[in-house]
């Protein structure tokens, strides 16, 4: 446990350091200060398990110095030093989160009895934290495996139907169906048009539509070819099919659409 005094009394802060050298071997006195300034210094410094110090100090008072450490967010045990004239100073302190208080003269089995407290607690402290994040754990645990399952699902769909796509794209003239496409994918239809579904939004017959109409405007304003042709390109072998499926996707018939995009 690191520890910080802060005594104004030269006798008493050395004294209770060579104390805890002697009989507090595993506890780690890591500064003295000679009043609450220098000792709200050093407890930022240095983040120490436990502080003790007087309630009577020139600059900034015990009661003071705590209240700052308080303030800047800094978590500590405290032993404070009283005489018995200060009680009511020992009464604000306690107030402040103090974990014990203890009347000068120093008695040291008091002192030992104070630190080893203090000790306790904080050992129960962590092993309360211990215990509660063993509770938590398996929550975390299983929540960071939905999420990374949720992630890899996402990716694995994604690829899939990305794959489904580029052959759609390369084949749609062809009039490539969903088996097809799901026999070179090595998965069954029903598993493919879900996840077309779930990833675009759209049925695989509507993706298909989509990329047929989108060639056939860009063949349209692209080249002079025949309506029939044009029909045949994308994979419709009825130029009047073609025609009423066209109208329906974009409002006009393929070769008004021509003559209205040609004009600009």
């Amino acid at each position: 446990m690191k520890i910080v005094i802060v005594e104004d009394e030269v006798r008493i802060r050395e004294g209770i350091e060579k104390l805890l050298s002697k009989r507090a071997t595993e506890h780690q006195v890591v500064g003295m200060a000679e009043n609450g300034k220098e000792g709200f210094a050093l407890i930022l410094q240095e983040k120490p398990e436990l502080v003790i110090a007087d309630i009577k100090m020139p600059l900034m008072d015990g009661i003071q110095m705590l209240a700052a450490v308080r303030e800047a967010g800094i978590t500590i045990k405290a032993i404070i030093l009283s005489a018995y004239s200060e009680f009511a100073y020992a009464q604000q302190a306690l107030k402040l989160g103090v974990s014990e208080y203890l009347l000068k003269p120093i008695v040291v089995d008091e002192l030992m009895q104070a630190i080893n407290s203090i000790e306790t607690q904080l050992k129960g402290s962590k092993t309360q934290s211990i215990l509660e994040v063993r509770q938590i754990l398996p929550e975390i645990l299983h929540s960071i495996s939905h999420s990374s399952s949720d992630a890899l699902e996402t990716t694995q769909v994604g690829m899939l139907v990305g794959k489904a796509r580029k052959i759609a794209e390369e084949n749609f003239h062809d009039g490539i169906t969903l088996n097809e496409i799901a026999d070179i994918l090595s998965v069954t239809p029903e598993h493919l048009g879900s996840q077309i579904h779930k990833e675009l939004g759209i049925t695989f017959g509507t993706m298909m539509k989509a990329l047929r109409i989108n060639k056939a405007k860009d063949l349209l304003l692209s080249t002079e070819m025949k309506l029939y042709e044009i029909a045949e390109m994308v994979g419709y072998q009825d130029p009047k099919y073609f025609a009423k499926i066209f109208q329906s996707d974009i409002g006009v018939m393929p070769l008004e659409f021509r003559k209205l995009h040609k004009m600009h």
